[in-house]
C-alpha cells in the first residue's frame, strides 16, 4: 500500500520522477512468487493519452 506520509516531504525534479516513485511503491515487486515483473525498470516507457469528452446527452449526440 502507498505510504503517503513517507512521500509527503519528497520534492521531485520532474513529473516522470514522481510517477516512477509511486509506480515502484505500488508495483515494485511481483505480487506472487511466479508473478510478472512490472516495476519501472522492467518497462520505463511513459505514454500520455489525451481525449476530448463530448459534454452532452449521448442520446442527442449526432453520429460522426
Amino acid at each position: 500500500m502507498f505510504d503517503y506520509h513517507k512521500h509527503a516531504e519528497i520534492r521531485f525534479t520532474s513529473a516522470k520522477a514522481a510517477l516512477k516513485d509511486i509506480w515502484d511503491s505500488l508495483n515494485g515487486t511481483p505480487r506472487k512468487p511466479d508473478g510478472a515483473n512490472i516495476n519501472w525498470q522492467a518497462n520505463p516507457w511513459v505514454v500520455a493519452v489525451n481525449f476530448r469528452p463530448h459534454i452532452c446527452n449521448i442520446d442527442r449526440m449526432e453520429c460522426k
